[in-house]
């Protein structure tokens, strides 16, 4: 036990073992290489996370490599980073993603793209753009924006626009004219230059102008690669949104317009190369001419145009921007030459020998040739006669609606009782004319697609022959035959029902009481003329260029024939009753000749003889002028007689194909609608006014004044049409002489007036109207009808071959009900109206036409038997 008493033991003093202070010092400077190297690493992951990525993708993949960064350093989180190798270990890790290969592709491209971007902005600012540069960049960069592929590289640039107008205006300017003369001493007629006649006098011509191929030229040579490449630019803007299928339908428009246009210099061109003498102009006619028959192609061998069509319409679903730059490119220079080509022509006739000739023939002319040349110039002028009557009967119609003469609704027939049956058979010749176009339309839509005039014409014969059951035509052609071959069927029952119209119109002349009497007297005349024989015209044609031999038209007509023409003004014939006299007959519209004039002269010699060939044509033509001159007066008669019979006859069927008008209904306040005036007022704004201007007195301004809401309370609008063609015509009361027509399509009459506006059976209603109201078969014969298997009709019945018609039932309106035609075995056509006791069974057209084509042979035969349980169907043929 320890006890204060015991001694206590002595120690030494504590001396120090570490240098403390010299310890803290050596840690601050740990802590403070361990912070700079912590800041240095996170510097350097700072430096790569904020990198200027543009594509989202690439910021996904860079943030997945910082995230795997991120991974890795939690392994040295423990670690001394005052411990300069570790530091530069982890720096590394980060500098390898900086140096990844889609890092560095994406932080260049954004790069790139942002300095593009900058450069359209201050483009844009600087009003030195375009919407086409600004669209293109945009497409470009959308494209790599929205890739999915990672570190895709970007190196598209905005092109700065250039004013390829201000090139091309430059360099038409600095054009020089050229100046051409040539003499022409044949005859010209139509535009044509006869080289089997010598003119009277002789045409001298001195041109100076700046033609379209110059125009074409010059801006081919200003124009730098910059340059097309603009129109490139254009091209893909104009053309955004433009599907393969209209690409397709614009290549060949394109196609149509300039193998119209090259037809047309081709033949000009070869005319004035049948006159010219000058070498150097011979020269550069045969160089043109060599070029538009490259361009056509010769000798069946496909030209340029042909080749360029099937391009297009390959490129158009593989390369679309190639056809689109195409299109666009023609079009931009066509549209330079058609606008700055001029031509100053000055004509003047110069001394001929056969001037004396000239005055001796308007002296000798017969008296009946007045007569002839103005009814020659009565058929020239036609259309013009159609549009003054066209718009005289628009008024009436009109006055007729706002009278209220006619119940709401109600289409009006433009003109009046009287215009119509004068010009009844100009009406008629116009429909005949708009079914041919729609004939001529599909052969040439065929043509486009590559097949031949013989290709065609071999198509159309199989399905005329066998029906539904031909195979000649490709799978692409089959609807447009078909079409074909309707729109024939429709053109021959007109023709059919105008033969009989002419044959009614001839047997009431024949009985009328002014002719009567004559006719036995005229007729043994008329067929004693060249003793009853035909008289063979013949006229010298040039010669052939390939084989230097002479060519000629040949062709005859009976007296009775030539008397007919001239009668109808489709020829004439002058007689000199001088001894050494000329005698000269012209035909118009000669089918032998290819539808050209043909005028043939027979001169005698010094010695008093006919040239060769003249002798057989002067007796007969003597005996024609003799016939005439005993028989004028009845020939004239007989022919007014006549036409007035004819035009009467076809009075009813031409009421019918006249346009129709009919008002836009007003609202209570006796206005029109508002939807329909701010429509109208926007598709006004929304074109250009060349493009819908139905006439030259069309203003936009004026147009959009009347619809203004200052003034459309007294503004009436009202759509006419003429099949499927159609006209707005907008008439303000506090001027309603000023009448604005704009042009209109079918739907965008239906968008935006109404499609109650429109008579959708078009050409079938028209059909409908010359039967009289009776159904679709205007002259009741079986192989007109107008659903056959031939059209594509009757789909599902395969065993029986079948016609059918619609009947309109008496007194309704649009209520139509099937009649059948069925083959037999003897050859004939069996008729099965179904008309049924059930005026409930009664559809409309459309409907009828519907039920009709849903019919298979089991439940057509059905239907026969059902409503002729008496009929022997062993008879047909199945």
């Amino acid at each position: 036990m320890a006890s204060f008493t015991d001694i206590i033991p002595q120690f030494n003093p504590y001396i120090k073992q570490l240098p403390i202070d010299a310890m803290v010092k050596v840690g601050m400077q740990k802590q403070a290489q361990y912070d700079a190297g912590v800041q240095k690493i996170q510097a350097q992951i700072d430096n790569i996370a904020g990198l200027d990525l543009a594509k989202d993708v690439d910021k996904q993949y860079l943030q997945s490599k910082l995230n795997q960064l991120g991974n890795d350093l939690k392994i040295v989180a423990g670690g001394d980073f005052s411990n300069f190798q570790l530091v530069n270990s982890v720096g590394g890790m980060a500098k390898q993603i900086g140096k990844d290969e889609a890092i560095q592709n994406a932080v260049s491209s954004t790069a790139w793209y942002r300095k593009q971007n900058a450069l359209m902005e201050e483009a844009i600012k600087s009003g030195k753009s375009s919407q086409s540069n600004i669209y293109d960049f945009n497409e470009k960069s959308a494209n790599w924006l929205n890739s999915d592929k990672i570190g895709e590289v970007f190196r598209d640039r905005y092109t700065q626009f250039k004013d390829t107008k201000k090139v091309a205006l430059e360099a038409i300017k600095a054009l020089h004219p050229k100046l051409q003369q040539y003499d022409i001493p044949f005859e010209v007629k139509d535009g044509k230059i006869n080289t089997a006649i010598i003119a009277d006098a002789m045409q001298r011509y001195k041109i100076e102008g700046i033609d379209e191929a110059q125009i074409q030229q010059a801006i081919s040579a200003a124009f730098t690669p910059d340059d097309w490449n603009q129109l490139r630019i254009d091209a893909r803007y104009q053309f955004r949104g433009v599907t393969p299928d209209q690409l397709e339908k614009r290549a060949e428009l394109l196609y149509v317009g300039k193998k119209a246009r090259y037809e047309s210099e081709l033949d000009a061109t070869r005319q004035k190369r049948t006159i010219a003498t000058d070498p150097t102009l011979i020269a550069d006619l045969d160089k043109r001419i060599q070029f538009y028959e490259d361009q056509l192609g010769k000798d069946g061998k496909s030209g340029v145009l042909d080749n360029e069509l099937r391009s297009n319409i390959d490129l158009a679903r593989t390369n679309p921007d190639d056809v689109k730059y195409s299109i666009y490119r023609d079009g931009y220079v066509s549209e330079f030459a058609n606008a700055f080509s001029w031509k100053n022509q000055e004509m003047q006739y110069v001394d001929s020998p056969l001037k004396k000739q000239q005055n001796w023939r308007s002296e000798m002319a017969l008296k009946w040739a007045t007569e002839n040349r103005q009814r020659y110039e009565f058929a020239e002028n036609l259309k013009r006669k159609d549009i003054e009557l066209g718009l005289e009967g628009e008024k009436i119609a009109l006055k007729k609606i706002e009278l209220g003469l006619v119940p709401t609704d109600t289409r009006v027939p433009v003109g009046n009782p009287t215009d119509i049956t004068n010009n009844a058979d100009g009406i008629v010749l116009g429909f005949t004319n708009e079914v041919s176009e729609k004939i001529n339309g599909g052969k040439a839509e065929l043509k486009q697609r590559g097949l031949t005039d013989g290709q065609i014409n071999s198509i159309l014969d199989d399905y005329r022959k066998n029906g539904a059951k031909a195979k000649s035509a490709p799978a692409w052609a089959i609807k447009t035959v078909q079409e074909i071959l309707r729109q024939e069927n429709v053109l021959a029952s007109v023709q059919e029902m105008e033969t009989n119209a002419k044959a009614s119109a001839q047997a009431a002349t024949l009985n009328d009481p002014a002719i009567k009497g004559q006719i036995a007297e005229r007729t043994a005349d008329l067929t004693a003329i060249n003793n009853g024989k035909s008289i063979t015209f013949t006229q010298y044609a040039g010669r052939d260029p390939n084989t230097g031999q002479g060519k000629y038209v040949k062709f005859s007509r009976t007296g009775q024939q030539l008397i007919e023409d001239i009668k109808a003004g489709r020829a004439s014939l002058r007689v000199d009753k001088a001894p050494l006299g000329d005698i000269q007959v012209t035909f118009n519209n000669v089918p032998e000749a290819g539808g050209k004039s043909v005028s043939i002269q027979m001169k005698k010699n010094s010695f008093g003889t006919d040239v060769v060939g003249g002798g057989e044509m002067r007796s007969a033509l003597k005996e024609v002028s003799a016939y005439y001159d005993k028989h004028g007066n009845f020939e004239n008669n007989y022919q007014s007689i006549y036409n007035r019979n004819y035009k009467n006859i076809l009075a009813p069927v031409a009421n019918e194909l006249v346009p129709t008008i009919i008002a836009v209904r007003t609202g209570n306040k006796s206005e029109v609608p508002p939807r329909v005036i701010n429509n109208l007022s926007a598709f006004i704004s929304a074109n250009d006014a060349k493009s819908i201007q139905a006439d030259d007195n069309f203003s936009t301004s004026t147009a959009s004044d009347f619809l203004s809401e200052k003034k459309n309370k007294d503004t009436r609008v009202f759509v006419q049409q003429d099949g499927d063609k159609f006209e707005v015509l907008i008439k303000n009361e506090q001027d309603p002489t000023n009448i604005q027509r704009l042009k209109m399509s079918g739907s965008d009459v239906a968008r935006y007036i109404g499609a109650d506006y429109i008579d959708n059976l078009t050409q079938d209603s028209k059909v409908i109207r010359l039967s009289g109201g009776s159904g679709t078969n205007i002259t009741k014969n079986p192989n007109r009808a107008v659903m056959q298997q031939t059209f594509g009709d009757f789909p599902g019945i395969r065993k029986l071959q079948v016609k059918g018609d619609l009947i309109q039932e008496a007194g309704s309106s649009g209520l139509f009900y099937p009649t059948f035609y069925v083959k037999r075995k003897d050859g004939g056509w069996q008729p099965f109206e179904i008309s049924g006791q059930d005026q409930l069974q009664r559809v409309g057209y459309e409907q009828g036409k519907k039920q009709m084509n849903s019919l298979t042979d089991a439940s057509f035969l059905s239907l026969l038997k059902e409503n002729y349980p008496s009929f022997d169907f062993s008879t047909l043929d199945y």
